[in-house]
C-alpha cells in the first residue's frame, strides 16, 4: 500500500517475521519487521498510519512492556497482539487500550488480516 499505512510485525522468532509478513504482503499490506521491541522503539517507522502485530512473549522488552511504552509516549498505534501462550490472561489487563485482538499462535490467517484490516481500515 503506497497511501501511507503499515503493518509492523515485532517478533523475535525469524521464521514467524517472515511467514506474517509474506502473509500480510499477499493480502496487499505494507509491512515492516522488527525482531524485538528495542529494535522498534530505536528505529521507528516513519509512516504515520501504523498498526502493530506484536509478540507478547519477546526477548528483552516484552509486547506488553513495549505497549505501556507507547502509551506513556501518548502513541495511539493499534494493536494485534500474538502469542503461543494462553491470550485471554492478558486480554483483561490490555482491554482498555488500543488492542485490535489477542491472536494464540497457531492462528488463522483469516483472523489475522481481518484484525489488521478493522485496525487500519481503507
Amino acid at each position: 500500500m503506497a497511501d501511507g499505512r503499515q503493518v509492523i510485525v515485532v517478533d523475535d522468532d525469524a521464521s514467524v517475521r517472515r511467514s506474517l509478513a509474506r502473509l500480510l504482503r499477499a493480502a496487499g499490506f505494507d509491512v515492516a519487521t522488527y525482531a524485538s521491541a528495542e529494535a522498534f522503539l530505536e528505529n521507528p517507522p516513519d509512516v504515520a498510519n501504523i498498526c502493530l502485530v506484536l509478540d507478547i512473549h519477546l526477548g528483552g522488552m516484552s509486547g506488553l512492556e513495549l505497549a505501556d511504552c507507547l502509551d506513556r509516549q501518548a502513541r495511539a498505534i493499534p494493536i494485534v497482539f500474538i502469542s503461543a501462550q494462553e491470550a485471554a490472561l492478558y486480554a483483561e489487563r490490555r482491554a482498555h487500550v488500543r488492542t485490535i485482538a489477542f491472536l494464540r499462535k497457531p492462528f488463522d490467517e483469516t483472523a489475522l488480516i481481518e484484525a489488521v484490516s478493522r485496525a487500519l481500515p481503507s
